[in-house]
């Protein structure tokens, strides 16, 4: 699986809680493959240079299908998850229903779209 560096960049960024960094060496594990097309769940660890420290990151990464045309009422909408944290409901769950804190979401000129976590990120891939 190839991973846009500057969506991987922009979600470290939000991992680390840092305004810029350079990443370092990074690796990739597939931890549940999907229905093809690239499509899973992946584990990237590496480092990134933040200021002047080296340090150590882990995001999961979520490839969503393209969602093309569908309606946000459809039961499989693959932005169901980002549309979720994007909303604000989560925050407002009981603590024994919490979900992971969210840092945000990105884009990318050809459309991917991602939402980070802490420890974790989703991105949709283009068609």
């Amino acid at each position: 699986m190839d991973f846009d560096p500057d969506v991987l960049e922009s979600v470290v960024e939000r991992s680390l809680d840092a305004t810029q960094v350079a990443l370092g060496d990074w690796s990739a594990e597939e931890l549940f493959a999907g229905d093809g097309q690239g499509l899973g769940v992946f584990r990237l660890t590496g480092s990134a240079r933040v200021r002047d420290a080296l340090q150590q990151w882990s995001v999961i990464l979520k490839v969503l299908p393209d969602e093309g045309a569908a309606p946000l009422t459809a039961w499989s909408l693959p932005m169901r998850e980002p549309l979720a944290y994007d909303s604000g409901l989560l925050e407002t769950l009981p603590r024994a229903l919490r979900a992971r804190a969210a840092c945000g979401t990105c884009g990318s000129a050809d459309g991917t779209i991602c939402g980070s976590r802490t420890s974790a990120a989703t991105m949709h891939a283009g068609a």
